[in-house]
């Protein structure tokens, strides 16, 4: 039986139609048209549970239950959901230039997840990239070690993230990024020729003095007495951005909502192109977690990641 035919079956029985909003059911990594050697089934896809399968000759997982990843490993494997297209591009950014250097921990996870993977090329420089050449696709760390408030390395930062557009950007500890214009900039160099729908995706710990929380304030993620709303976890909203500060987002409940707030209006080219003003609307949504949600430091450190 081939992957496919498995997927199709299961979709018969169990429609993503059903899933909740904040759900991401479905089809993660897919080769369709390998044949099914072996199935391994657990609540998560971590180093063991996936070396635990290529040992018992498994080629396809299923998994089920609360994502007990950390942050930067979810991101890792968040960036693999694009593979299988032609000249797919992701972005890992890290603010801190030594953590791309070979032997800092990014390093050592990227080159864990990525290396040998479907016939990955892994590469570890000044740039540790992961490079499918049979798809023409990489997944590639960079940093974002930018004095942004200097006009002269604004300039240089804008340059750098022109030649580094892609379809996928994952920020780790987005609070090490201290202007909102810098992560704004990259935010539009969002996207390649892949066919794969621009996504950025963002980790960090809350800081409150940071910018990322007046935007999860202003976006109803969090309250005026800024705690987090438990009701909003998964929640997506809808936005578009009318000026350079946070202050000039305009959020909504749905694409139309935010597009007639705004005032979007197309050009002629972009009428013509089929756009329509409700597809210059972004969507965005926000998760909480905890330490107890990375098991495996927790039961790597016999509970120390938590007591700390």
């Amino acid at each position: 039986m081939k992957v496919n035919e498995i997927i199709q079956k299961i979709e018969e029985k169990f429609p993503l139609w059903i899933q909740e909003e904040y759900d991401n059911t479905g089809s993660q990594i897919v080769f369709p048209d390998d044949s099914i050697k072996g199935i391994y089934i657990c609540l998560d896809a971590d180093t063991i549970t996936i070396e635990d399968a290529i040992a018992n000759d498994c080629n396809l997982i299923f998994m089920a239950g609360s994502a007990t990843m950390g942050k930067t490993f979810a991101g890792f494997m968040k960036a693999l959901e694009g593979l299988g297209r032609q000249n797919y591009t992701a972005r890992l950014i890290s603010k801190r230039l030594q953590d791309n250097k070979k032997g800092g921990s990014i390093i050592r996870d990227a080159k864990l997840i990525y290396d040998g993977f479907a016939g990955c090329e892994f590469t570890a420089g000044e740039y540790p990239t992961a490079m499918w050449p049979h798809w023409n696709s990489a997944i590639q760390l960079i940093h974002a070690n930018f004095n942004t408030e200097n006009p002269s390395e604004w300039e240089e930062y804008k340059d750098y993230c022109r030649k580094n557009q892609s379809s996928l950007i994952y920020w780790d500890e987005l609070t090490e990024i201290k202007e909102y214009k810098a992560f704004s900039y990259m935010f539009s160099r969002n996207r390649d020729n892949s066919g794969y729908g621009p996504c950025t995706v963002a980790s960090f710990n809350p800081e409150h003095e940071h910018w990322t929380t007046e935007f999860l304030r202003l976006a109803g993620y969090i309250g005026d007495d800024y705690y987090a709303k438990p009701e909003m976890y998964g929640k997506i909203r809808y936005f578009a951005q009318k000026g350079d500060e946070i202050t000039d987002i305009v959020w909504g409940d749905t694409r139309e909502e935010v597009a007639k707030m705004a005032g979007l209006e197309l050009t002629k080219e972009e009428m013509a192109g089929g756009m329509t003003v409700e597809k210059l609307v972004k969507s965005f949504t926000f998760l909480s977690g905890s330490a107890m949600s990375n098991m495996m430091l927790v039961n790597a450190t016999k509970g120390g990641s938590v007591s700390n």
